[in-house]
């Protein structure tokens, strides 16, 4: 007798959603250890290859809502409410996951389908702003649905009141209001919206409210992977280790030609010492003398044309020295956006250890940052048809500011949601007085040493090496 799949997700929309549905699902694949997709979908074929883990179920004729019914008609189509049918369509499952076809699953969720449910509704994350007196208001885009339980008779409740009453967010609001008390909250990582709670990137990115979400690079980027290169990672007995893989570390030194000896008898070496490969350390060598603001921007396009997307580099300037535990802590946190040197943090913010900051507060500085490679092309883009066009660049010029400040203006525009980890103390040191640049760090030396940057000895080593 063949075991029916545990880990199964159900994804629903209509004809104009069908490729951001195939863009979700591979986004999936790539990152679970799922064994069943269903799409439900208005057609008996479906205008997509799709793998054999995907199966394609028709639900035109549905007649669970009634032409008619209170909430057919509202700006969200029937498709949404079917998700309140999934026990009855799938009556041999007994959990399903049900993912909004406005989602990108970006880091490993295999775990998700262990949520401990069984005397439970279903889990979902909350939303903070709408809970209120004791009452928890749950955005389902990413549920996790007990089916067996469900039974009992609460979808025959959940359906008849969709039929009969409006409700502004339709079927979330029903599932909210009947089952509450009854829904175990799902950490928010797994839904990560504008209106959750979550700490650093999320694996499950919801674009929720998010106007041209599929102009979003995760999306794009997504959708340029074909089943075929899926297939092949999944069939690896390992296929999320090699997800991993992918995910080596890569740090790009951002150096003038005056600053070569310095990157290469001083930077590289201090971070070959610490076992980092040379393999994996990029020399972006500003050659033509363009700047700093021209040159990254450059890279960026490098960048975007050459790097997995799902990786990220760590960015480096060519006038720093690192800390002893630069390799440990850039491994441990290679993910997402992470500042490895902040002049300042407003408001308060992070003053002792790592902590997560919007780009909209925090300031921070080049010395030191990871930038995930898939917002590389929509930099470009941005830079192109908006940096250009309006004359950014050259105010920017005016004000003596330069890469650090046009990337910021860029995430604040087109990302303002985003967060960037911050390392504090600093797992770099600006050392530019010591090569030919800038004195200021040489005078915020005692605050360096009591706050930002733990290693003076470092420091003090290599004025001795320099003669300094």
């Amino acid at each position: 007798m063949k075991k029916k799949p545990s880990k199964v997700v159900a994804y629903s929309g209509t004809r104009n959603l069908y490729p951001y549905m195939v863009t979700a699902a591979k986004s999936l694949l790539l990152n679970s250890d799922v064994e069943k997709i269903y799409f439900l979908i208005e057609d008996d074929i479906f205008p997509h290859t799709l793998p054999n883990e995907i199966e394609c179920i028709n639900v035109s004729g549905q007649t669970f809502f009634q032409p008619n019914g209170a909430n057919m008609h509202s700006h969200f189509t029937y498709m949404s409410m079917m998700r309140a049918t999934y026990s009855k369509l799938f009556p041999d499952l007994d959990r399903i996951l049900s993912l909004d076809v406005d989602t990108i699953v970006d880091q490993d969720i295999s775990d998700i389908w262990d949520l401990p449910i069984d005397d439970y509704y279903f889990s979902a994350s909350k939303e903070p702003a709408r809970c209120k007196n004791g009452f928890i208001y749950y955005n389902i885009g990413v549920c996790l649905f007990n089916l067996k339980k469900l039974r009992d008779g609460m979808i025959d409740h959940v359906i008849d009141e969709l039929n009969t009453n409006q409700h502004p967010w339709i079927e979330q609001d029903v599932f909210t209001e009947f089952c509450q008390g009854r829904v175990y909250e799902m950490p928010g990582t797994y839904n990560g919206t504008l209106f959750t709670e979550f700490q650093g990137d999320p694996k499950v990115i919801h674009y929720a409210a998010i106007k041209t979400w599929w102009e979003q690079p995760e999306v794009v980027e997504y959708s340029k992977y074909t089943f075929e290169q899926i297939e092949e990672y999944r069939k690896s007995k390992n296929f999320l280790k090699s997800k991993k893989t992918r995910l080596s570390m890569t740090y790009m030194i951002h150096a003038c030609k005056e600053r070569m000896w310095y990157v290469n008898k001083y930077l590289v070496s201090s971070m070959i010492d610490q076992g980092i490969s040379k393999d994996n350390i990029i020399v972006w060598q500003d050659k033509e003398d363009v700047g700093n603001l021209d040159s990254f921007v450059k890279s960026m396009k490098w960048v975007a044309e050459n790097q997995n997307y799902l990786g990220g580099i760590w960015h480096l300037q060519d006038d720093v020295v690192i800390s002893s535990r630069f390799k440990e802590l850039t491994e441990k946190h290679n993910n997402g956006f992470a500042a490895g040197f902040s002049n300042q943090v407003n408001d308060g913010g992070n003053v002792n250890m790592i902590g997560e900051v919007q780009f909209n507060w925090s300031w921070f500085s080049f010395p030191c940052l990871r930038i995930p490679n898939r917002y590389a092309s929509a930099f470009v883009k941005w830079y192109y048809n908006d940096v250009i066009a309006n004359n950014i660049y050259e105010d920017l010029r005016k004000d003596g500011k330069n890469d650090d400040a046009l990337f910021k203006r860029f995430m604040i525009s087109k990302y303002p949601n985003a967060h960037c980890l911050n390392f504090i103390p600093n797992i770099v040191d600006h050392v530019d007085y010591l090569l030919g640049g800038s004195v200021i760090n040489k005078q915020r030396e005692g605050t360096r040493r009591a706050y930002w940057f733990e290693e003076p000895r470092i420091v003090e080593n290599l004025e001795i090496a320099l003669n300094k």
